[in-house]
Order: C-alpha cells, then structure tokens, then sequence
C-alpha cells in the first residue's frame, strides 16, 4: 500500500451505517395470488406461495425460502393465517381474475423469521423516484404519473408491491422534461439523479434506461441513489419485461442488504477479512464506503497492512453467511477461491476477498 499508510492512522478507522428517511408501507404480511376456485385443495395448494411473498417482503432475502427453519413450516402454513378472502381482479388484458388474499400474523412471522436467524426489513422503507425510459415505436419515453397504466408501469409496480418498496413516477413537469430528452438512449448522470432526489425530497431513486440491440434483444443500464451513495449495473433480456424486472429485483436486494436489521440485535461478532488489491488510498476510501453500506456491518478496524493487502476487522450482525450474502451486492468484491496458504499470528483472517476498482459489469439474465 506503498505510500498512504500514515493516512490510514490518521483517519479513524472506524465507520458506521447509515439509515434512510422512510415512509410507513401497509399491509406488509398480506400477500394475493391468482386461483381457479374455492375448493380447499386449490386454497392449500397456494398457501406455501402465499408465505413465501410475505416473507420474501419482510425480510427483503429472495431467497428466505430455502432456509431450514423456513422449510420445517411449510407443512403447517395455516397456523401463521390471521384472516383470508377471495377478491376479482382484471389482468392487464381485461379478463376477470380470481383472486385469493391472506393475510398472516405480523407477530408469528416476525418470530419465524427471527427463529431462522433472518433479518428484517421493517414496514418503514424509503420512498423510491422511478425514473425508467423505455423504448416504443418512435422514441423512448420516460414512466411518469401520467402513463402508469402504461403495460411497463403496471409490471413495474406489481414488482415493487411483492417486494414491498413504496414508490412515485415524475410529474414530467419542464425540469423533468428536460432529463427525459437527456435520458432517451443512456441514463442520467450521477448530479442529475442527485438533484432530482433533492427537488422530489427523497432518499432513494432508480434510475432505468432500457434499448434495444442490434439482435432484437434488450439492455438496461441501472443506477440506485440509496442514501447518497450510486450503486451501477446492467441487465439483458429478450424483452423489455425481464430486463425491467431483473433491475428492479436487483435494487430491491440492495436496499433490503442495506436496510434490513436483525432481530436479535445482541446477536454480534467479529470476523476478520483480508481483501488483496487495495492498491492506493482512494481504492482504501472507496472499499471502506462500500463496506459500511452493508446492513450486517456495524463498525470497521484495520488490523494489518502488508503490500495490497489490508486485513479488517468488522463487526457484524448475525452470521457469517450474511455478511458473505451481502457482500455479493457489491461488485468490487471478488471472493478469493484460490488456495490461500495459512497464515499466521494476527494475519489469520475468516474471509479472502480481491477489491477491483473497475469491475466488469454485471449481466442479469432469466
């Protein structure tokens, strides 16, 4: 690390999270699903779907469904029902739908989740500006409050409801239209997004901007403002549909990774990480921000430094894999899966990761 050790003294060394402003979402423990009828077969065919929505809202993880204490429940769904109903609804193409609506116990699913060692995602989240451009026939056009029955729009709020992120789409007053001319085939700039967050008073923007490619298939290039910080990648996909859809799963997982807090807040430990690359102080300053993001992560020290290596020690919240899952969301971070020989004294570490300044961008496919 050459030259910006001294920096590294005299700069603290510890950091700490930070959290959103935030609006209250309702009906977090409720979720729908389409059904054929009223028989009871059919009510329990989609119970085990039912809770899988709210659990994935509630603890923002996609993946809540495989853990070992989400699975011993399945059997017995019902016991977590505090009310249900059938409603009709009409699909994007008019025809009437069944609909079957659960509510579950706020009370039992917070203990399920805190049983299987699962953060949550409490029901007060930041209002998110939906800035997404797509194309159409003639040019592209930006999402706004005046098309949101546009087929894009209703995908895009079907998308943030099962995942429980409250949202708004520009007015396209003058300013406004003015980035959308900007913003018709690349996304805005960082300023622009910032500004456009100060002019709404929100916390958080997603910034979209889908075209299609010379092959008939699409990309979008996507940027987060959560708290202050961008967070950048790239989607594909032979439709606007799953290119739209992968972005916005994607933003959800890093606000919840972000945001999500565990249970059982005495449930801390410390692991020590050695991440290779750190090659100046800038890469140190930019490695350490995206750190500090992490909902797991509540304080940071550097315990050693040897050339581009620097070994951290971070205290976190919950276990191991969780901070390992979170790390996935940032794309800096390669996890070292080469063969590490032991080391020795304080240099032992828990976790090897490779810190990349520039990364290549990451491709969202389903």
């Amino acid at each position: 690390m050459r030259n910006w050790s001294l920096a590294l003294a005299l700069s603290g060394l510890i950091f700490l999270s930070d959290t959103a402003e935030a609006v209250k979402v309702p009906d977090m423990t409720a979720a729908s699903v389409p059904v054929a009828d009223h028989s009871q077969q059919t009510f329990h065919h989609a119970l085990p779907h039912l809770l899988y929505q709210v659990l994935v809202k509630v603890s923002g993880n996609p993946s809540v469904s495989t853990l070992p204490a989400i699975q011993n429940v399945l059997p017995n769904v019902e016991r977590f029902i505090e009310s249900y109903g059938y409603t009709t609804a009409t699909d994007v193409s008019g025809t009437p739908q069944l609909m079957l609506r659960v509510v579950f116990d706020r009370h039992a699913i917070s203990r399920l989740l805190k049983h299987a060692g699962q953060a949550v995602w409490g029901e007060n989240r930041p209002l998110t500006l939906m800035w997404v451009s797509i194309p159409t026939d003639n040019q592209a056009i930006v999402l706004s409050d005046g098309n949101t029955t546009h087929p894009t729009a209703l995908l895009i709020k079907h998308v943030v409801e099962q995942r429980g992120i409250p949202i708004l789409f520009p007015t396209m007053d003058l300013e406004d239209q003015t980035n959308a001319a900007l913003s018709s085939s690349r996304l805005l700039t960082s300023s622009q997004i910032n500004a456009m967050a100060d002019r709404y008073g929100v916390e958080s923007v997603l910034a979209g901007s889908i075209i299609a490619d010379n092959t008939g298939s699409y990309e979008g290039e996507w940027q987060l403002l959560l708290n202050g910080t961008p967070y950048e990648w790239q989607t594909t996909g032979t439709d606007i549909s799953q290119v739209v859809t992968n972005g916005l799963e994607r933003a959800a997982d890093m606000m919840a990774n972000q945001l999500a807090t565990l249970e059982n807040v005495n449930s801390q430990r410390m692991v020590v990480m050695k991440i290779s690359g750190v090659e100046d102080l800038d890469d140190y300053v930019r490695m350490i921000a995206a750190l500090r993001q992490l909902t797991p992560v509540t304080d940071i020290t550097v315990s050693n430094m040897s050339g581009n290596d620097i070994w951290l020690k971070i205290n976190t919240k919950g276990s191991l894999a969780g901070l390992t899952n979170a790390l996935k969301t940032v794309p800096h971070f390669t996890k070292n899966n080469a063969f590490i020989p032991p080391d020795v004294g304080q240099n032992t570490a828990d976790l090897f990761y490779r810190w990349g300044a520039n990364p290549p961008h990451s491709s969202d496919e389903q």
